[in-house]
């Protein structure tokens, strides 16, 4: 993580959750999530996630869990 990513702990983007999806939406910022100082996840502009959609083909993340 960039020292410029901005990070807020999950309880507190869920109290400020459409303030959190304006900021990425229209500032085009991505905003990581943690839990005990340990990024958890991250809200990303959707511009974000076609692209890598695009690149490693839907639902196909490095942390997917697929069955079969």
């Amino acid at each position: 993580m960039s020292d410029e990513t901005k990070s807020m702990g999950i309880s507190e983007a869920r109290a400020n959750l459409t303030e959190v999806v304006n900021q990425v939406r229209l500032l085009g910022e991505p905003v990581v999530l943690m839990r005990r100082d340990k990024p958890q996840a991250a809200v990303v502009p959707m511009a974000w996630l076609e692209w890598a959609q695009s690149q490693l083909g839907a639902g196909k993340g490095p942390d997917s869990r697929q069955e079969g």
